[in-house]
């Protein structure tokens, strides 16, 4: 999967600068399995202004793992 941290959004909150979010976008797999998106990794994801990188990727990668599995788990009606 290639996944790219596009930008960072924060607020200053009392005079403190605090995270809004993380944009990640992402692009995997061949078709007709084909999947890109945009998607946002906030605090609540376990990111802070401190995390690197590759963490912010890490929380993304388990934040689109978890949507794969919700839309793969059939519903009742």
């Amino acid at each position: 999967m290639n996944m790219t941290v596009v930008s960072q959004q924060g607020n200053f909150v009392n005079d403190v600068l605090t995270l809004q979010y993380y944009t990640v976008s992402f692009d995997a797999g061949d078709f007709p399995d084909h999947m890109a998106g945009t998607l946002q990794v906030t605090p609540d994801d376990g990111v802070s202004l401190a995390s690197t990188q590759d963490e912010v990727k890490a929380a993304a990668q388990a934040k689109i793992t978890k949507m794969i599995e919700a839309e793969a788990t059939p519903t009742a009606n």
